[in-house]
């Protein structure tokens, strides 16, 4: 198995299209993380060859039942895969493997950065956190308006995720994967709401009505602390930002989607204020855009 991972990754080496390669190796990681993974080598391939959407594969030696878990990303897609759950479920261990090929710097950066976020939660990493938590509580207040409860069942169970992710990085830690184990020591009462949403004696309509209740209070309490990068750079702005400059900025662009939602729940905090302004464009005018500015 390792000679034939060898020869491919020696052709990944001397690929054209390949911009970066980074291997993880089992080995590389402490005993106590053994249990929360299921591969014995893990390679992150970067490649203009790739589909526009990340590829996985599983490759199982017929000799020794190793494990190597593939990842082909096309350099398009790099900064939404690195925010994604694939991604984030592995942000504890990128930190120790070897980087093999890395034309452009994008994986010598991503390192560097988590190691840093190993040690201690910053205030970009507070923000992208508090973003997949009011995503899924979005989500899940629409579905339940649908009526559709075993899907809004499922976003509230990803929302109590990101809000026990919070709870950690406040602690000044960073999540990791047994992290209920983790928040029931840091935060008890996070654990005890989930432990009531997950197994309440009451119907799971009212169990997801309360949920969203207690996960609405929370956002709305957090906002301005997790949204800290955000609202500083508004103030520091001159006058109204279009969202489309908002949302292209080199800080925020990989978050662009959550982006709207986010103002929005600031602009209903008071924290921004929402304005129209003419669209310009090399193409003349186009009507008007939503535009935000600080409230302050």
């Amino acid at each position: 198995m390792k000679h034939v991972l060898d020869n491919s990754i020696d052709q990944l080496i001397g690929a054209t299209t390949v911009s970066g390669l980074y291997i993880l190796e089992r080995s590389q990681l402490d005993a106590d993380m053994h249990q929360y993974i299921d591969w014995d080598r893990y390679v992150l391939v970067v490649d203009e060859a790739c589909p526009s959407h990340p590829f996985e594969s599983m490759e199982v030696s017929a000799d020794d039942s190793s494990v190597a878990r593939w990842i082909c990303i096309h350099p398009d897609r790099w900064e939404e895969w690195i925010v994604s759950d694939e991604a984030r479920s592995l942000l504890p261990f990128y930190g120790r493997g070897n980087i093999r090929v890395d034309r452009d710097g994008l994986l010598a950066s991503w390192q560097e950065r988590l190691i840093q976020e190993e040690k201690t939660p910053n205030q970009m990493q507070y923000m992208k956190t508090y973003a997949l938590f009011l995503e899924a509580y979005n989500q899940a207040k629409h579905l339940r308006k649908l009526e559709y409860m075993l899907d809004a069942y499922r976003c509230v169970d990803f929302a109590f995720y990101y809000w026990a992710s919070l709870a950690i990085m406040e602690q000044g830690e960073m999540p990791r994967q047994a992290l209920w184990q983790q928040v029931k020591k840091l935060n008890l009462g996070v654990y005890k709401m989930y432990e009531e949403f997950t197994a309440s004696s009451e119907t799971m309509p009212q169990r997801i009505e309360l949920a969203l209740l207690a996960c609405e209070f929370s956002l709305s309490s957090k906002s301005v602390e997790c949204c800290a990068p955000l609202l500083n750079w508004l103030k520091q702005a001159k006058g109204p930002v279009p969202i489309s400059d908002i949302m292209q900025h080199q800080e925020f662009k990989w978050m662009a989607g959550y982006m709207p939602a986010l103002l929005n729940k600031l602009t209903h905090r008071g924290c921004v204020k929402e304005r129209l302004i003419e669209h310009a464009s090399p193409y003349g005018k186009l009507g008007y855009t939503r535009a935000y500015e600080w409230a302050g």
